[in-house]
């Protein structure tokens, strides 16, 4: 199942367009930066996935006895992705280097917010790019794009005022990843 892991890790990038999977991912995997296919009618991207996917556990138990938040938190330390809770006017930092052989070097420091509807019963996520601007992609259906979904105005503040009709904030994480890209 390492393989898995280390699969998922190579193939997160961190940009807003130009998305290709865009049927087949969700807010959550755009928040990862995973424009990889999924399974839309499986459990594909929800959150628990990755960990299960990882471990071997069997998904209707994961769902069954861990809150979405514990979910998150196994997805991310079973991608060994570096994670803490975060103040969400932190910036997002993209730093590229090269080592003494020209291999190019990526450092990835993200935010990534979690929203919460009682009314549907879902969650979503938003990811914040280094201009300051918050992105996400509404479901499977959407794309990604950085508008507020009731104003029309581009998200510049997650805690202001409700975004999406229904969605309440939860929190903000940072997430880190390190890739040396060969």
């Amino acid at each position: 199942m390492a393989d898995f892991k280390d699969e998922i890790r190579s193939q997160i990038v961190l940009k807003e367009h130009h998305w290709q999977n865009i049927k087949t991912t969700n807010c959550y995997a755009f928040a990862l930066g995973l424009d990889v296919p999924g399974d839309r009618h499986d459990h594909h991207f929800q959150l628990g996935d990755f960990y299960c996917n990882i471990t071997g556990a069997k998904y209707s138990e994961v769902k069954e006895n861990y809150t979405r938040l514990d979910r998150l938190n196994m997805d991310l330390d079973a991608l060994e992705l570096e994670h803490e809770e975060a103040d969400p006017e932190e910036q997002t930092i993209i730093n590229i280097t090269y080592d003494e052989n020209g291999n190019e070097i990526v450092d990835y420091s993200w935010l990534i917010a979690y929203f919460y509807s009682s009314q549907r019963g879902d969650y979503h996520f938003l990811r914040k790019a280094p201009n300051g601007v918050w992105w996400h992609k509404q479901g499977f259906d959407g794309v990604p794009n950085c508008h507020d979904g009731i104003w029309f105005n581009v998200i510049r503040d997650i805690t202001s005022k409700p975004l999406f009709f229904h969605d309440k904030y939860i929190k903000t994480y940072r997430l880190r990843l390190r890739k040396e890209c060969k």
